[in-house]
């Protein structure tokens, strides 16, 4: 469980992470509550985590979601390395502020990065940038977010997994309470799972119902019932 003994992000914040899986170890990584990112006049907040799993490790981090309060500037990059043989689900939940208020994409930007590595070199990048401000990037147009609030994507990086599990997770999350669709990721690196709805809990349900999927045919066990999620 990953703490912070203030109550979110705020301008000027840098957050550093580093998480390393030895050699066929499991590990399931969170954080304790919602990571809220603070209203800024100056600056930006941001987050860079070190991701890495040995020989035959597992990771799965899946923190709590992000809520962006409104003029919030934040940044989130995330680097995954895999050694042979290696497994890792990363989770991401991303609210366009406290919705009870009204701030409906009210912050200002917000960029996620995630780099994955394997002993072979990078398998894919994937990058989410959103700025309401920004007529290019309004994370309301049709293509994006659309008429939708809370965004969510889980990866599955398993390189050469089971072309099979893909439909697997489509079939169990099609008729969930959230839009979500799943597909491969590039260079057989896995797969990347995606949802929108207007309620956080209907895009949390689908993403662990995939990973729920994932997690019985990785590790032959269901997804954790507490602490998770």
């Amino acid at each position: 469980m990953v703490q912070t003994s203030s109550g979110g992000v705020v301008q000027g914040d840098r957050h550093d992470i580093t998480i390393t899986v030895n050699e066929d170890a499991i590990a399931t990584v969170t954080t304790g509550s919602a990571t809220n990112v603070f209203s800024m006049e100056c600056n930006y907040g941001a987050s860079e985590r070190s991701l890495s799993v040995q020989n035959g490790g597992h990771l799965a981090f899946v923190p709590a979601p992000t809520i962006l309060h409104s003029n919030a500037r934040y940044c989130e990059t995330s680097t995954l390395t895999l050694e042979r043989n290696a497994t890792a689900v990363i989770g991401e939940i991303v609210v366009p502020g406290r919705l009870a208020r009204g701030e409906r994409f009210d912050f200002d930007r917000y960029l996620n990065r995630l780099r994955v590595h394997g002993p072979n070199g990078l398998l894919f990048e994937d990058t989410t940038d959103l700025q309401p401000n920004t007529e290019s990037r309004d994370p309301t147009a049709a293509g994006v977010l659309g008429e939708f609030d809370t965004y969510g994507t889980l990866y599955i990086v398993s390189p050469n997994c089971d072309a099979g599990l893909s439909d697997q997770i489509y079939e169990r999350i099609t008729d969930g309470p959230a839009r979500a669709g799943a597909t491969a990721l590039p260079n057989e690196a896995g797969i990347v799972v995606r949802a929108l709805a207007n309620r956080t809990n209907a895009v949390t349900k689908t993403l662990r119902t995939a990973w729920d999927v994932v997690r019985k045919e990785m590790l032959g066990v269901s997804a954790p019932d507490r602490g998770v999620w």
